[in-house]
């Protein structure tokens, strides 16, 4: 396996709750098939609509799961109102306000800055997980660091410049038109 392989995704996960974010949980194993020894693994939960109701409260159903502009569980409607909210521009104080009612935006600066740090160069056009309880009157899409086995790779490794459509960088890069959300982040 190449160097770091085994640690990278789960030093994210584990700064992400350092960052007292939602996180999935890991833990590596020894495994063997049929008495075959196949070597150390990192088993991870999964962030589906299972591990949000069971960690967030509520019924699986009500959790819309997006995975790299998929839904996993649920639909894309709640996504696509978010996604137009951003589009549309949030340069100004009403549309930052509209923003905020739909996306949690402490977990999101956190999980931007996590990805930015490690120099994360496998994501954002995928490899990212978002979840929304549109059940939930407060309800906010949380963002969940997945697959993250390309951060820490190399020491000019830069993801800030990333701006790909209807992904956490392309929200990101919308919200930063804002002072208020400059100021935050």
């Amino acid at each position: 396996a190449p160097r770091g392989q085994y640690v990278r995704d789960q030093w994210a996960r584990d700064l992400q709750a350092a960052m007292d974010q939602p996180t999935t949980h890991g833990r590596y194993v020894h495994l063997y098939l049929n008495g075959l020894y196949w070597g150390i693994y990192n088993m991870g939960e999964r962030p589906a609509s299972s591990y949000q109701a069971d960690y967030f409260g509520g019924e699986k159903g009500e959790y819309d799961v997006i995975n790299s502009n998929n839904a996993i569980d649920g639909d894309l409607a709640a996504w696509n109102t978010m996604m137009g909210m951003a589009n549309a521009g949030l340069a100004g104080a009403e549309a930052y306000a509209d923003i905020l009612e739909l996306v949690d935006i402490e977990n999101f600066i956190d999980y931007m800055i996590m990805n930015f740090y490690g120099g994360n160069q496998d994501w954002s056009h995928h490899n990212w997980y978002a979840s929304y309880n549109h059940e939930d009157p407060d309800g906010r899409w949380r963002f969940h660091s997945w697959d993250a086995e390309k951060v820490l790779q190399g020491i000019r490794d830069n993801s800030t410049r990333g701006r790909d459509g209807g992904s956490p960088t392309g929200i990101h890069h919308q919200l930063l038109t804002n002072p208020e959300y400059q100021l935050k982040f």
